[in-house]
């Protein structure tokens, strides 16, 4: 399971504003970190105005992590599913950011706003980052839901909730 992480003093996890996404596609560089970060409802280069619908954003669902300036470090959603369960998608840590534990952080705050007893996640099978990451979070391989496509190349992986 994931350690125990807090956030720093500095940083704070809130909901999204549609003016944060402006920030999220700067780090966005590549059709590739494009198809990565979005699936492939989301073109590269990204078109601000559509982004929006396209990942189906809204404050109740959508999160950054800024730093102590303001600064967003991290963005991520929780998005409800019919079965039940929550999935966490485009979840994204600024590069400048990364590999100081902001997204373990970051994440373990998202795990704890979930309301669900079952998350689930997709995740390219080539970022071994992130996935280190969500198995330490606890996550494991499990079976993609009938009628639910991934990206080509992801994985999908589920998290039980600790009882």
């Amino acid at each position: 399971m994931c350690k125990d992480v807090t956030l720093s003093q500095m940083a704070s996890v809130r909901s999204a504003v549609p003016q944060d996404l402006e920030f999220v596609v700067l780090w966005v560089r590549t059709p590739h970190e494009c198809e990565r970060w979005a699936g492939a409802q989301v073109a590269f280069p990204i078109d601000l105005p559509s982004l929006h619908s396209a990942i189906g954003f809204t404050p109740q669902n959508s999160y950054v992590l800024a730093d102590g300036d303001g600064a967003v470090i991290a963005f991520g959603q929780i998005l409800d599913k019919p079965d039940g369960r929550q999935h966490l998608a485009r979840f994204i840590v600024s590069p400048d950011a990364r590999r100081r534990g902001n997204g373990r952080a970051f994440l373990a705050e998202l795990l704890h706003r979930a309301t669900a007893d079952r998350i689930s996640l997709n995740v390219h099978r080539d970022n071994t980052a992130a996935i280190a990451l969500y198995a330490a979070a606890g996550f494991e391989d499990a079976e993609r839901p009938a009628g639910q496509s991934g990206s080509l190349g992801s994985r999908y992986m589920e998290r039980q909730r600790s009882r």
